[in-house]
């Protein structure tokens, strides 16, 4: 019945997220990682799922969309209607706890877009809120409905002969998409099919018995083949895309993977069972050393073709795979056998060791692997455990420069000139993330080209810094960074970094006793076994730098910088969703505005999440190439506003000689 009734939940769910019948799915312009949305599953009888700023494209064009969705926590839906000659679209954006606003942009929406004016305002819409929203245009005006409140806006120009389509899309956060409707007509999400998994439970479970019966095993092994197959109809109901992710394994579809594991591990269990069965009724035909090929080579042989479907990146993974399977059959053959072997303890250890080898070998061929070993690609290296050792040890004794990204150190500094200097600090936000390293491309490089030559803008952010590493890099390297103005755009990798402890005790903690950890943190197995613990269950680390060791940090910075005279701009970083943590956090930088004259303040969120401005992020912290610009922009006009560009900053103090020494002595 598990069988039959959960695999048509699974694909009835893996139906719906390709959206209406005949519409497109279009992936957004922008690179983005996969997330684990906040967001319960995309269920049958839920509405079509979309997130991670996907869109369903009408396949017609139109003069109008509808479309009836729930909007969760933090959620946003588009609509989006061609208008004009088509190149440009009136855009509706619906988010929870936000007034709708109606815009006009260009392209992809990836462009600034400008307001249209409307004849009233709409009403917030709340948290877990189904919204009934239609956009329709003519030659006179838009008309705009929300949940049966009726707007009339400007039109921005006559739309004849329009060849693009309507659309609707969606933020970061998962909205379930319950009908949508064109001129063409209405969709209304599919039904859970409730008489056929009923007729498919009944029918799995009689064919499950009769198939049982024929076979001539005991009632104890047909129940234990079976028994992974009673997983499927929970599984079924599970975010199976979030424990995916949450647990880095790379899988193109997560939710037939549902189905095929519980499958894979009772045909597994049946296979064990049989060989243990042709092991006892061949004994006396053929020699030990027969029956340990033939084991070899029918588990090897299965389990290449098994791991063959599932596509590694690397050919040379499949036979690796293969070994490792051959090997785990020699272990059981080798357990019913254990009288007749006299190396029985030696062979046993001989299969776990080299098949475990030959596990980790075939790992480092797959995407999974990878990403367990904290590698995004070949070649593109991001924090391990093993790494983010040997960095903590580095920030506290090496003082060598290095180019990016190499060793988790920014570029090094060029050397002052006449300019005012501006050096700025962060995270991956700031010197480089996902598909570019190339700083040119972040708003360091942008701000310094508004300013037009008033000042040398110097980049020294690196992708996972908090500001315990600034912190570090600022007291061990400030004559070398000689800051006049230094720019602080934090807040994300502090609270939002997991650790096992703060890192102001990490080092502390890895060299009085997590030595083993470190070495296990090594194996991408161990790590691949550790990350799919922590995604069942949760993981229980706290935040990399709490608020208070934060606080603690910026004050430690503002002191070291204030003796030369340094001016300090500290910005928050904003991320999509905040926390009620990274709100409180943003207070605390803004109190040390209030605390000393030479520090400021610029909180950028209304900016950034302003839709007027286009699509500024990728994913919920970093930004795309117009969110980098608009930061740089805000940050100019923030340094006009406080004169620090136009007033000369002072030059560092002298250093005063002790009393009694002789000046340049």
């Amino acid at each position: 019945m598990s069988l039959g009734a959960g695999s048509t939940v699974l694909l009835e769910r893996i139906s719906i997220e390709d959206g209406p019948t005949d519409w497109e799915l279009v992936a957004p312009p922008i690179p983005s990682l996969a997330t684990w949305v906040d967001a319960p599953a995309a269920l049958p009888g839920k509405g079509w799922p979309l997130d991670g700023h996907h869109r369903f494209t009408a396949p017609e064009p139109g003069h109008m969309i509808a479309a009836e969705a729930l909007l969760g926590r933090n959620s946003k839906l588009i609509l989006s209607l061609p208008v004009g000659n088509g190149e440009e679209q009136a855009e509706l954006h619906l988010q929870t706890n936000t007034l709708p606003t109606l815009l006009l942009s260009r392209g992809d929406g990836a462009r600034r877009g400008n307001r249209i004016q409307c004849d009233s305002a709409l009403s917030t819409l709340s948290d877990n809120h189904s919204v009934v929203a239609l956009l329709q245009h003519n030659e006179e005006s838009l008309l705009v409905t929300v949940n049966q409140q009726e707007v009339r806006c400007q039109s921005p120009s006559p739309s004849k002969g329009i060849q693009a389509r309507p659309s609707v899309a969606a933020g970061l956060q998962r909205v379930s998409v319950t009908a949508v409707a064109t001129e063409q007509g209405q969709q209304n999400a599919p039904q859970p099919a409730w008489i056929l998994r009923l007729l498919l439970g009944l029918g799995g479970a009689l064919l499950g018995g009769g198939l049982a019966r024929r076979t001539q095993e005991s009632h104890s092994v047909r129940v234990s083949a079976m028994l992974p197959l009673l997983a499927i109809l929970p599984l079924s109901g599970l975010d199976l895309e979030g424990w995916f992710h949450g647990a880095r394994i790379h899988t193109g579809q997560p939710l037939l993977a549902g189905l095929l594991l519980p499958v894979l591990a009772s045909g597994a269990i049946w296979s064990v069972i049989r060989q243990i069965r042709w092991t006892q009724a061949s004994a006396e035909r053929l020699s030990l050393q027969g029956q340990a090929f033939r084991t070899v080579v029918f588990s090897g042989v299965l389990v290449c073709v098994v791991s063959a479907l599932f596509r590694p990146d690397e050919v040379w993974a499949i036979p690796l795979f293969g070994v490792a399977g051959a090997l785990a059959s020699l272990l059981v053959w080798a357990n019913v056998r254990a009288q007749s072997l006299p190396a029985f303890n030696w062979l046993s250890l001989a299969c776990i060791a080299v098949g475990l080898l030959a596990a980790e070998g075939a790992l480092r061929g797959t995407a999974s692997g990878r990403s367990w070993a904290g590698l995004a690609s070949a070649g593109l290296a991001l924090e391990s455990e093993s790494t983010l050792e040997a960095g903590f040890v580095a920030l506290e004794s090496t003082r060598a420069w290095s180019s990016y990204p190499d060793q988790g150190y920014p570029v090094a500094p060029p050397p002052p000139n006449e300019k005012r200097r501006v050096v700025v600090f962060g995270g991956s936000s700031t010197g480089g993330a996902f598909d570019t390293d190339d700083l040119s491309r972040f708003y360091p490089a942008r701000l310094e080209a508004h300013l037009d030559g008033m000042a040398q803008v110097v980049n020294q952010g690196v992708g996972g810094w908090t500001t315990l590493h600034v912190r570090r890099h600022i007291e061990a390297r400030s004559e070398e960074l000689a800051p006049n103005i230094a720019i602080f755009y934090i807040g994300h990798n502090d609270l939002l970094t997991r650790s096992r402890h703060p890192y102001s005790t990490l080092l502390e903690a890895w060299q009085g006793g997590m030595e083993l950890s470190s070495v296990l943190g090594r194996s991408w197995l161990y790590r691949g076994l550790r990350f799919s613990i922590e995604a069942s269950v949760g993981r229980r680390d706290g935040s990399a730098v709490p608020i208070e060791d934060a606080q603690e940090n910026v004050a430690s910075i503002v002191s070291t910088l204030s003796a030369t005279n340094t001016r300090v701009l500290l910005v928050r970083e904003v991320v999509v969703p905040s926390t009620p943590d990274l709100e409180q956090y943003a207070r605390m930088l803004e109190g040390f505005s209030k605390e000393k004259e030479s520090v400021a303040w610029l909180d950028p969120t209304d900016d950034l999440l302003d839709p007027a401005q286009g699509q500024v992020f990728v994913d919920d912290v970093h930004l795309t190439d117009r969110g980098h610009d608009l930061l740089a922009r805000l940050l100019v006009d923030r340094l006009h506003e406080l004169a620090w560009l136009e007033t000369p900053t002072a030059t560092p103090s002298p250093t005063v000689a002790p009393k009694g020494t002789a000046e340049g002595e």
